[in-house]
């Protein structure tokens, strides 16, 4: 997890290639944009970027019981301005189309956004 914070923004950013093996990784990223979504910093705008490269089923039902929680998170304990950046390689369509079914059925801001590259981090590789 990346962070970028400024006086008016939070953006935290998760990034990767997720399968079973690399779960407990995931969630710990996961679990670290959550309580660092809890936490408050002053900021009037969150952002959490998504740009996975690959996610099997068990990596995308762990991202869509995150969604949930966040979604449930500000239900309770609301940030001024919650936006989820989703980010997709212009060839992976699978992963745009995973995005828009959270964005579909959750109470959550979602902007897509096609790469051109693949992220590491907060730039293009």
């Amino acid at each position: 997890m990346y962070i970028i914070h400024n006086n008016h923004k939070e953006s935290l950013i998760v990034s990767g290639i997720y399968t079973f093996v690399s779960l407990d990784s995931l969630a710990d990223q996961l679990t670290d944009v959550y309580l660092r979504s809890m936490q408050d910093t002053g900021s009037k705008l969150l952002e959490v970027t998504f740009a996975f490269q690959g996610l099997d089923s068990r990596a995308k039902r762990l991202v869509v019981s995150f969604l949930k929680g966040l979604a449930l998170r500000q239900k309770y304990k609301p940030v001024d301005d919650l936006i989820i950046h989703w980010h997709y390689d212009q060839h992976d369509l699978d992963m745009a189309e995973f995005g828009e079914i959270p964005s579909n059925i959750l109470p959550l801001h979602f902007e897509f956004r096609e790469m051109s590259g693949i992220m590491c981090g907060s730039s293009i590789c």
